[in-house]
């Protein structure tokens, strides 16, 4: 547990002590950690304001919030995207956003990229260690907390003799080996 600005912990109550002045608010931010072993199905805080001065309104002094527990779910993302349309012999660049929409952290993450045809890859922001066979780039992500976004580009070069009016369809996916609660959006396509 912690808390901004720092409180006085007493078993699960946390108590601040502070002169507030007629009009102005104090905020109070508190960090819990809910136990892997809890068998509740939902979490309940209360908060209570108390003064030893006379308070007229008496019924605006608690407020409580109650969180639903849910099962741990990873949920990986790709999205792609990248220009509509190239000349041959030139580069061009795809934008690759990826990430973890999901409440917990997502372990052992793969994204994969097929280039497409008439394509050769030149390089990437991205930071990661990669591989490349054939048309196929792969970069291991590892980790992705919960909630966490990234985004890096990548350029290809096209091939002098990709034909005109031809598409390149480039395909990426991203994969992992746990629960997944939206495999809808693990591949994209531009």
């Amino acid at each position: 547990i912690s808390s901004y600005p720092p409180g006085t912990l007493t078993g699960n109550t946390l108590t601040w002590t502070k002169s507030i002045s007629a009009g102005k608010p104090f905020f109070i931010k508190v960090t819990a950690k809910v136990s892997e072993t809890t068998t509740a199905s939902s979490i309940v805080n209360t908060a209570t304001v108390t003064s030893n001065i006379n308070d007229t309104t008496p019924n605006n002094n608690t407020a409580t919030h109650t969180i639903r527990i849910v099962a741990k779910e990873t949920d990986p993302f790709v999205w792609k995207w990248g220009p509509e349309k190239i000349a041959s012999g030139q580069n061009m660049k795809y934008w690759v956003s990826y990430g973890n929409m999901g409440n917990s952290e997502a372990d052992n993450i793969f994204i994969e990229d097929t280039l497409a045809p008439n394509t050769t890859y030149i390089s990437d922001t991205s930071g990661l260690t990669k591989t490349i066979s054939g048309n196929k780039v792969t970069w291991n992500i590892g980790k992705i907390s919960e909630w966490e976004w990234k985004c890096f580009e990548l350029s290809v070069r096209v091939s002098d003799n990709a034909q005109t009016n031809t598409s390149l369809i480039n395909n990426i996916s991203i994969t992992t080996p746990q629960n997944d609660k939206n495999p809808n959006n693990n591949q994209s396509q531009c």
